[in-house]
C-alpha cells in the first residue's frame, strides 16, 4: 500500500531535513527530548549533541529550535548554513544598543582615565618631555603653590628634562596616576664629556708648544622610550704648534682627535690651520665628529695670530 502523510508536523520536518547537508541530523526539540535519554540508555556514549539555537524556517510563522545529534568518531555538529538564525532582539535594536555601548565605553574610558596633575616646588623656567620635546605648559602661579598642568596628560610614566647648556641636561621621572597628582620631580644631573686645551707660541718656549690629552668617561643616555643607556667613553687629542717654513712669525696649528665609544672607534682626524702674528686675522675650523639619534661631539678649532684653541664637547641631540 502506498501512504502520503499530511500535516503541519510533517511540513516542519520536511523543512528541518531541508536545513541539513549530506550526513548530518537535525531534529527539533520534541525529538530531541525523546531520543537523547533513550539512546543514551542504549550505550550510545559516543553520541554528540547539539543546540544551534532557533532557526526561521519557510512558511512557518515561529522560529523553531534545531538541535543535532552526532557520531564523534565520525564528524562534529554544525549549524545550519544558509538559515536565518533568531536574534534575541530585532536587529535595529542590536544596533541601537551597540552604537549606545560604544559611546558609553569612549566616554567611560576617558573618563576613567582623566588626570590632574600639580607640580610641587617645580622651578625651571621650561621642561620638556623627553619623547616628543614638547614643553610641559602651566598655568601662571603668583606664589610657590603648586602649578597644574595646562595640558591633559595620561595616565602613565614619563620623563622630563630641563636644558642648562647644550651638554647638560637635568631629568627627572613623572609618574601620572589616574586622578588628581601632586608630584615633586626629582631631577638629576646628567653631563656629557667636553675638554678645551689652549696653547700659545712664544720665544720663551722656542715657538712650538704641544698639548696631549687623553680620558676615560662614563655617562648615561635616555632614548626615546625613556631607557636609560650607559656609556665609555675615551677622548684624546693632540694639539701642536710651530713656525710655518720659513716665513716669518707664520704658525701651523694642528689639532688631531681620536673618539672611542664603548670600546669602538668612531671618529679619527686631523687639521690643520696657518695664523701670521702680526695680522690678527682669526681662523677657524668647526666639525660634527660624531653624531647618533641621542647625541653628538662638535669639535671648535680656533687660531689668531700666535694662539689656538681646541673645544671638543657633548651636545644632547
Amino acid at each position: 500500500m502506498d501512504f502520503d502523510l499530511f500535516g503541519r508536523h510533517v511540513n516542519r520536518a520536511s523543512r528541518v531535513e531541508g536545513l541539513a547537508r549530506g550526513g548530518q541530523i537535525y531534529m527539533t526539540y520534541p525529538v530531541f527530548d525523546s531520543a537523547k535519554g533513550w539512546l543514551e540508555s542504549q550505550g550510545g556514549k559516543q553520541l554528540v549533541w547539539k543546540k544551534h539555537g532557533r532557526y526561521f524556517l519557510k512558511g512557518i510563522k515561529e522560529a523553531v529550535e534545531i538541535y543535532e545529534v552526532a557520531d564523534s568518531a565520525i564528524q562534529n555538529p554544525k549549524p545550519p548554513a544558509n538559515a536565518r538564525k533568531k536574534t534575541g532582539l530585532p536587529s535595529w535594536v542590536v544596533m541601537v544598543l551597540l552604537v549606545l555601548a560604544g559611546v558609553i565605553a569612549s566616554f567611560g574610558v576617558k573618563y576613567f582615565q582623566r588626570t590632574e596633575v600639580w607640580l610641587v616646588d617645580f622651578y625651571p623656567k621650561q621642561a620638556l618631555f623627553n619623547r616628543t620635546h614638547k614643553p610641559l605648559v602651566l598655568e601662571e602661579s603668583k606664589d610657590k603653590s603648586p602649578r597644574k598642568l595646562a595640558d591633559p596628560v595620561p595616565a602613565g610614566q614619563y620623563l622630563i628634562y630641563y636644558k642648562v647648556a647644550k651638554g647638560v641636561r637635568f631629568f627627572g621621572p613623572l609618574e601620572v596616576k589616574r586622578g588628581e597628582n601632586r608630584i615633586k620631580v626629582d631631577f638629576k644631573e646628567y653631563r656629557l664629556p667636553a675638554k678645551s686645551a689652549r696653547i700659545s707660541l712664544t720665544p720663551e718656549n722656542g715657538d712650538t708648544d704641544q698639548v696631549n690629552f687623553s680620558k676615560e668617561y662614563t655617562y648615561t643616555l635616555f632614548d626615546a622610550v625613556n631607557q636609560p643607556h650607559d656609556m665609555a667613553c675615551t677622548l684624546s687629542f693632540t694639539l701642536d704648534g710651530r713656525p710655518a717654513g720659513e716665513v716669518p712669525d707664520q704658525y701651523a696649528f694642528t689639532i688631531k682627535w681620536q673618539l672611542n665609544l664603548n670600546q669602538k672607534m668612531v671618529a679619527d682626524g686631523s687639521k690643520t690651520l696657518t695664523s701670521i702674528k702680526s695680522d690678527g686675522k682669526r681662523h677657524r675650523f668647526d666639525t660634527v665628529i660624531f653624531k647618533d639619534d641621542i647625541h653628538q661631539f662638535e669639535l671648535n678649532f680656533t687660531t689668531i695670530r700666535n694662539h689656538a684653541q681646541v673645544d671638543i664637547s657633548g651636545v644632547f641631540l
